[in-house]
């Protein structure tokens, strides 16, 4: 079996099927939520570097038991612009809380995700938190964080165990955590090599709740 698929490159994937004597190989994954340097659209592309003795079996899962229907409604959007003709899974539970989306005037950026990321931690205590953040503002938000008195912990560090957590968006792929608060989409899509796909990725760590903070302009899959 290979899991998260959509992370491996064609090259890896061929080495996987030469070492597949019978070549019946399981493979597990998204490529919705690929965000690396080859990201394939389809299941085809990555099929076509697998073993050929058999003719591929694709098996859709359609539901989604960890991302409440809240956080799918917002994340649908994204995806239907970033992978038009591809759905999201169906969710089978409501948190009863939506989204909440926090505009930003001047320079309070920081002290708005860190008000969010605080207001997050104490309701869901003793949950995780993360702030997932474009590369660029990641130190900058560091320091916010400590100043507000909510610092947070890195999990390349310190594992994902503590209440609060900042780590840049290229780095949350297959992370889960209770909230997270999602900083300035329109950077966040820019800077990675997969745009409109790592925002996607981003708003569906959440289990529970999610914010997104932002000074520019949201991108268009975001309104409405």
């Amino acid at each position: 079996m290979v899991d998260e698929a959509q992370d491996l490159s064609p090259m890896q994937l061929r080495m996987v099927s030469r070492r597949s004597l019978s070549g019946s190989i399981t493979v597990v994954g998204d490529v919705a939520q690929a965000t690396g340097p080859w990201a394939p659209r389809r299941w085809d592309e990555v099929t076509t570097h697998l073993p050929a003795q058999r003719p591929a079996r694709m098996v859709e899962l359609t539901v989604s038991y960890r991302t409440p229907a809240e956080v799918v409604e917002v994340a649908g959007r994204i995806l239907h612009r970033a992978l038009p003709g591809m759905s999201p899974p169906t969710a089978v539970r409501r948190t009863g809380v939506g989204p909440r989306f926090v505009a930003v005037d001047g320079a309070g950026l920081g002290a708005a995700v860190a008000a969010v990321a605080s207001d997050f931690v104490g309701e869901l205590s003793p949950g995780t938190v993360a702030v997932l953040a474009p590369g660029s503002l990641v130190a900058e938000l560091s320091v916010a964080l400590d100043r507000a008195g909510a610092p947070a912990a890195d999990p390349r560090l310190e594992g994902l165990g503590a209440p609060l957590s900042l780590l840049p968006m290229d780095l949350a792929n297959g992370l889960e955590f209770d909230a997270v608060v999602v900083v300035e989409p329109a950077a966040l899509v820019e800077e990675s090599p997969q745009g409109l796909r790592a925002l996607y990725v981003a708003v569906t760590r959440p289990t529970r709740r999610l914010a997104v903070v932002h000074e520019r302009p949201l991108p268009d899959a975001l309104r409405g």
